[in-house]
């Protein structure tokens, strides 16, 4: 690999003191990526097929070490960019993930200052249960979908038939909404908890938002410490 290496610093020493790409990898598989690197001068450099061949080489020796800073837990997709500097014969490789920050929110609502059709979710639920219940639920929305995970009456959990699930799901999607827009329950969603109590209505829970972040990872490759193709 040594000796590839040289040839891929030769190649591009004519070209730029500096070139670099980024590619959208699944995993370990390439799912985008051009084949083009960019120079300092902004000019887009395609790669003959030898050298292009050098770079997936690399990608496959390194991405053990690539992927002990990389976390599939939120998404599996990932970008890696890759830096060249031919005089100084080296290569470095960068990447970012997808990673979620979570905002807390809790608000207090009052039956009275409720439209129509929300008032009469209450009072649904409200003619199915006692009148001084303490009715709460659990649940989520995100990516375009979302679920009444838990329903409570007084803290006795309760089945949450098709009735209950458009009602509960009716009154989250209300307040999501005129807290966080229409568009809530869209890519990372929330979390919400609603706690109704007679007049008093509680909601909280979290919502999240994911970005793709610097995983921090700098790998510098040079010619002395290239690391060899085991096959």
């Amino acid at each position: 690999m040594k000796n590839k290496l040289k040839i891929l610093f030769a190649y591009f020493r004519g070209i730029s003191d500096h070139v670099e790409t980024t590619i959208l990898l699944d995993r370990s598989n390439i799912e985008d990526w051009n084949g083009k690197f960019m120079t300092t001068e902004h000019k887009h450099i395609t790669l003959v097929g030898s050298i292009e061949n050098i770079i997936y080489e690399l990608i496959q020796i390194y991405y053990d070490e690539i992927r002990g800073y990389l976390d599939f837990d939120i998404d599996e997709y990932w970008y890696l960019q890759i830096d060249i500097y031919p005089k100084e014969k080296t290569l470095v490789f960068t990447a970012s993930h997808k990673e979620e920050t979570a905002n807390s929110f809790e608000r207090d609502y009052e039956y009275s200052n409720l439209d129509e059709e929300r008032q009469g979710n209450i009072d649904f639920l409200y003619s199915e249960f006692p009148d001084t219940a303490k009715i709460e639920f659990y649940g989520y929305g995100r990516w375009s979908d979302g679920e009444i995970l838990h329903f409570y009456i007084d803290g006795r959990q309760v089945k949450i038939t098709s009735d209950y699930d458009d009602v509960l799901w009716n009154i989250a999607n209300y307040f999501m909404t005129e807290m966080d827009g229409r568009w809530w329950n869209q890519e990372a969603g929330a979390d919400f908890h609603i706690i109704i109590w007679g007049d008093d209505i509680f909601v909280n829970g979290e919502t999240f938002t994911q970005e793709y972040e610097d995983t921090g990872m700098k790998i510098k490759v040079t010619p002395d410490n290239v690391l060899e193709n085991d096959e």
